[in-house]
């Protein structure tokens, strides 16, 4: 009998134990997993495995710093400094160019615009859209120019690069080919690189306008060229995309 009385007291005790758990508040299991829909979730953050690190995965690479010159820098990539227009387009201000022709591609450059249309290079205050200068040549101007130092460089029609001063408008220099140049020039440590209709690349000294080099393809160039590395990257009428150094 008294052995009856102790068992019953023994089951007694463990459904009051258990009905007493049951009431209180869940504990997270102890296998460190929990559960989605009891236990309020948490996120860590891990660092990188050496093999990500190596691979490049968890890097971006910076874009290249903007240049004033075609599509924005010398890898030729079109990326820009921001922001641009947001919400609804509002005209801030239009110039109609002198004659006929088309305004082509513009550079932009402390507060000034620089674009040829016609057969002149024009020269804008970006805020305002008053004319500050223009420079006429003997032909139509399809290039781009690039401005570096305080001067603008752009190709004619007329087969002549032209160096001009970005302040007055001034004539530095100017160099022949023996063809149009309608590619836009690119500048980098010195040099001012473009192609022409001769069939040539060109290499020429920023301050003097005096030729340091070209190279000869099998027909027009009238691709811009691209730098990077070390290396000049353009396009000829030949069919062939060329990689010089």
């Amino acid at each position: 009998m008294r052995k009856t009385c102790l068992l019953l007291a023994v089951l007694l005790g463990c459904l009051l134990c258990t009905g007493l758990a049951g009431c209180g508040e869940k504990v997270a299991p102890d296998d460190g997993i929990a559960s989605s829909t009891s236990y309020a979730s948490t996120t860590q953050t891990q660092a990188p495995s050496p093999d990500d690190a190596a691979s490049g995965a968890s890097t971006t690479q910076a874009p290249p710093p903007y240049e004033p010159m075609f599509r924005g820098n010398l890898a030729r990539t079109g990326e820009y400094p921001g922001p641009g227009p947001s919400g609804s387009p509002q005209l801030a201000w239009k110039f109609k160019i002198d004659g006929d022709g088309e305004p082509k591609s513009p550079t932009v450059s402390d507060g000034v615009v620089y674009f040829g249309g016609g057969n002149k290079l024009y020269a804008l205050d970006a805020q305002s859209g008053r004319k500050r200068w223009d420079f006429q040549t003997s032909g139509q101007i399809f290039s781009c120019p690039a401005v570096s130092d305080g001067v603008v460089y752009f190709g004619c029609n007329d087969g002549f690069l032209y160096a001009v001063d970005s302040t007055s408008g001034q004539e530095k220099w100017d160099f022949q080919t023996d063809d149009e140049v309608t590619s836009s020039p690119v500048v980098s440590d010195g040099v001012v690189y473009f192609g022409s209709w001769d069939t040539y690349l060109y290499a020429l000294d920023t301050q003097t306008g005096q030729e340091k080099w070209k190279f000869k393809t099998g027909d027009e160039v009238h691709s811009s060229p691209a730098i990077s590395a070390g290396v000049v990257y353009f396009g000829s009428n030949d069919g062939y995309l060329y990689a010089v150094r």
